[in-house]
């Protein structure tokens, strides 16, 4: 589920609105004292101002789906793979090539598999050497449908198409270096209309956010099965 972002926001104004007000409201007691309470007054509203105007979270967001087996058609079969992930991929308005960086890290790294003996769940990643798993990418703007107003989804915070295919395209390239790959990273048609069928592995299922370095995310990966 995506944080309440726009309840942050409406909070964070709400919350700055009443702070400010009030040291506004502050009394003189005498003519004498005005100016060391508005020194005070000003200088308190400054800290409060400095701790409110850090920038809300807007994490971006991929979903990462365990595979036995996993194919993309549109009328005919686009892309197959056998054991690895799904990954579909949300390209927000804000994103940049250091967010298509981080993600394309974390695909790479990210441990969800146990070792070869079973003794250690959640050991290794797609990258191990022999495993033969590989990524198959689907575009997935509908990530960030809004519903939170109304039945119809809104889908202001997606990045236009010309620039989220071009971003896209980055992030495979990206991808396919930290995947160590002689091919191109496979994927589905963007912006199509398609079919996914899938074996899940598990279940599991995780949602792998990326957002600003000084934004720690509130809502840490986390598997999710059956």
């Amino acid at each position: 589920m995506r944080n309440n972002e726009e309840h942050d926001a409406d909070a964070y104004t709400s919350v700055r609105l009443s702070l400010s007000l009030s040291l506004r409201r502050w009394p003189s007691s005498s003519p004498s004292s005005t100016r060391p309470r508005n020194k005070r007054r000003a200088s308190a509203l400054n800290n409060l101002s400095s701790l409110l105007d850090c920038s809300l979270p807007t994490p971006s967001e991929a979903v990462a789906v365990a595979v036995a087996s996993v194919s993309v058609s549109g009328g005919s079969q686009v892309s197959c793979i056998g054991p690895g992930l799904l990954l579909l991929v949300g390209i927000r308005d804000t994103d940049t090539r250091l967010e298509a960086e981080k993600l394309a890290s974390k695909v790479a790294n990210v441990r969800i598999w146990p070792s070869d003996d079973g003794s250690k769940p959640w050991h290794e990643s797609v990258t191990k050497q022999g495993s033969q798993r590989e990524v198959l990418c689907v575009s997935q703007f509908t990530l960030y449908g809004d519903v939170r107003k109304g039945n119809k989804p809104d889908w202001h915070h997606a990045m236009a198409p010309t620039q989220a295919r071009e971003l896209y395209d980055e992030f495979k390239a990206m991808l396919k270096k930290k995947l160590k790959l002689e091919s191109d990273v496979k994927d589905g048609v963007f912006g199509a209309k398609m079919d996914v069928s899938l074996v899940n592995d598990g279940p599991i299922t995780l949602f792998l956010e990326y957002e600003n370095e000084t934004e720690p995310s509130r809502h840490p990966s986390r598997p999710t099965g059956g």
